[in-house]
């Protein structure tokens, strides 16, 4: 049985439904790979099981308990940490300070981290291979820093479960490589992932299992290799561009 289980899950924005009847189980230690087309739902699933939405019905259960509609604060302290697809950082603040604020958030270690929170924030910060110095502030980040930051502050809380949305989004192939490494380690250490991504050859390589949306649905769900060449898939994504997708490596 899944530590979270998602049970008929429907959101709707006046007259748009932008998640319908979704259900979907995520199993201790793997990588589930979130993807569809722009408009899928993703997001609004991934918002809704953080809180940031409250779903207009359907069930969201965290180990047996029901979260659904909890605030984030709440979710956070269960053990349930996120990024976000625009970098959601204290600008003015070294990414030192950034994450030593995440570590107040803390429920769990799960990375086997020392007590002390500066020693705690620099391991997180080498952790995920940030080269930018500490002292540095969050704005000065390029966008490839900027991500990883992101990361090392949702570990900041020690979570069992990590949603990231679109966590290589604009960024060049080998910036995108290195945050799928950090992504596999994090994996390694015990942490559950869901990755929401566009980049598909990441996403695949990644994952242990896929599930896809499409206008609010789920419409397949398996390993990469079975989703890859799914017609359902294809025609969703690329139309008749089919060779494209069945031969991302």
């Amino acid at each position: 049985m899944g530590i979270l289980r998602i049970q008929n899950l429907t959101k709707s924005f006046k007259k748009l439904t932008a998640v319908s009847g979704l259900a979907l189980e995520v199993k201790k230690g793997e990588v589930l790979g979130l993807m569809g087309p722009n408009g899928s739902g993703k997001t609004t699933v991934i918002n809704l099981i953080t809180g940031f939405l409250n779903p207009d019905s359907g069930l969201i259960k965290w180990h047996d308990e029901d979260i659904t509609g909890w605030k984030p604060y709440k979710i956070v302290q269960k053990g349930i940490a996120r990024t976000f697809q625009q970098a959601r950082v204290f600008p003015n603040m070294s990414i030192f300070d950034n994450v030593v604020i995440s570590l107040a958030k803390a429920k769990r270690s799960c990375l086997s981290l020392k007590q002390d929170h500066k020693q705690k924030a620099l391991e997180i910060l080498n952790w995920v291979d940030m080269k930018t110095k500490p002292s540095t502030l969050a704005s000065q980040l390029p966008q490839n820093e900027l991500r990883k930051l992101e990361i090392a502050r949702a570990m900041g809380s020690d979570p069992e479960l990590i949603l990231l949305d679109e966590p290589v989004s604009g960024l060049t192939p080998e910036e995108s490589d290195s945050i799928a490494k950090v992504i596999t380690r994090l994996n390694e250490t015990g942490v559950t992932l869901i990755v929401i991504e566009h980049v598909m050859r990441m996403l695949m390589k990644i994952s242990h299992r896929l599930i896809v949306m499409n206008s609010g649905m789920k419409v397949c769900e398996g390993s990469p290799e079975e989703v890859r060449v799914n017609p359902t898939v294809i025609e969703a994504y690329f139309g008749k561009g089919e060779e494209e997708f069945v031969n991302f490596g």
